[in-house]
């Protein structure tokens, strides 16, 4: 497979006071900000793949649709695909696999679905 980097160093720290759903919503938006900038210095980023914890794969493929109330399916181990339809960073990609767990023996066991009620009470 090309253009697969297996070690790289990190381009965002995250805070070790804990956060609130609204500040991992902030944080995958500047980070994907971060991380397709860079890649497109290297060559355009036609397609990515998120491997992650739940909450996260949640912000961060919520931001690359640009839709914060999409339901992105988080199960252990669930794979999310997203392709690029636009020359922006977040809102500009289209959901191609959501939540793919087809290489699981069980498939899907565990899921997290935060909903935009959850954001708003967390916020408030």
């Amino acid at each position: 497979m090309t253009g697969v980097q297996t070690c790289a160093l990190p381009i965002y720290y995250v805070t070790q006071k804990g956060e609130t759903i609204l500040e991992i919503h902030a944080r995958a938006k500047a980070v994907l900000q971060l991380l397709i900038d860079k890649l497109d210095r290297e060559g355009e980023v036609e397609t990515i793949v998120i491997y992650t914890h739940a909450a996260t794969n949640i912000a961060m493929g919520r931001a690359l649709v640009g839709d914060d109330e999409l339901d992105i399916r988080s199960g252990t181990c669930s794979v999310g695909k997203y392709v690029r339809q636009g020359d922006g960073v977040v809102g500009q990609w289209d959901q191609t696999m959501n939540g793919d767990c087809s290489m699981l023996e069980k498939g899907e066991e565990v899921r997290l679905l935060p909903t935009l009620q959850d954001i708003r009470r967390a916020s408030s």
